[in-house]
């Protein structure tokens, strides 16, 4: 039987994607921010994919997705693309995109809820904010229950936590300022960067 081909994005169905400009900020300002989820929530119904988790950062973007069909990267690059498209001319922009896509297995659901933990941890990491919960431009908050984003698809992680949301901000949060969290970074870290294949 013919099997078909899966995508981790940064994560065939699943996708953790993460498309990183290390010399100059993606977003510049709140309205770049909302540009970019603007397209966001058009990419994933002209590509037909279910978005699992988001976070945005000043200089990438990350992604959880499940795609049944076509490769993720044709999204991607729309997405990217018509992006740029907010700044004008390309050359103009200064930016550049760095596509990294990871294969991550449909049936580890621990991989998935932990990369998930991982992007939603972001903001607090790098010291944009001192809570998930005051970070706007992520899928946590509509995860946690506080908003609908109309972007993402709850169900498929809150399933995992019988569709209660305030024991999936726990399972966030409850890691934070913890051994446990820094283990957790290091060791998601290393499966994006291809290095250790479970947790």
């Amino acid at each position: 039987m013919h099997r078909r081909r899966r995508y981790w994005v940064q994560g065939g169905v699943d996708c953790l994607y993460d498309a990183e400009n290390v010399a100059i900020d993606l977003f510049r300002r709140a309205r770049d921010y909302e540009v970019f989820l603007c397209l966001l929530s058009i990419c994933k119904v002209y590509f037909d994919f279910r978005i699992i988790a988001y976070c945005l950062m000043p200089n990438c973007y990350h992604l959880i997705v499940e795609k049944e069909n076509n490769p993720i990267i044709k999204a991607v690059k729309w997405l990217n693309h018509t992006y740029l498209c907010h700044f004008g001319k390309k050359k103009e922009s200064g930016i550049a995109f760095e596509t990294c896509i990871y294969e991550m297995p449909r049936h580890d659901d621990n991989l998935m809820l932990c990369a998930s933990r991982y992007i939603h941890m972001r903001p607090v990491l790098g010291g944009l904010v001192r809570r998930t919960i005051d970070y706007k431009y992520s899928s946590y908050n509509t995860l946690s229950g506080s908003i609908d984003d109309g972007i993402t698809d709850t169900s498929i992680i809150l399933d995992r936590f019988f569709g209660n949301s305030d024991y999936y901000a726990d399972f966030v949060n409850d890691a934070c300022g913890t051994v446990e969290m820094e283990n957790m970074v290091f060791k998601t870290n290393c499966i994006i960067r291809g290095k250790i294949n479970s947790l």
